[in-house]
């Protein structure tokens, strides 16, 4: 059930459930970061990532898709620069 909410919830509804299964499962569990990736890829207008950035990023700050959407939108004004910094660093 959760799955299906990281998989095609709203996005706060998704990053929500991604927390949850994470905290439960782990950031490794081999089905979860595909889901992701899914959405990230298909998301028009990147409202997925703008959205839930703050929990990708916490949950992934090394995978690389994550840390190019980063450093491409820090500056947006609906990305969270303190967040980034915090997990990213300043490289």
């Amino acid at each position: 059930m959760l799955r299906d909410i990281v998989r095609g919830a709203y996005v706060f509804e998704s990053s929500a459930a991604l927390a949850v299964l994470v905290e439960k499962e782990g950031r490794d569990t081999p089905d979860l970061w595909p889901l992701i990736e899914t959405r990230i890829v298909n998301d028009e207008g990147g409202h997925y990532w703008t959205l839930a950035h703050e929990v990708l990023l916490q949950i992934w700050p090394e995978n690389p898709l994550i840390r190019q959407l980063a450093k491409a939108t820090v500056y947006d004004e609906d990305i969270s620069i303190t967040v980034f910094m915090r997990l990213m660093g300043p490289n």
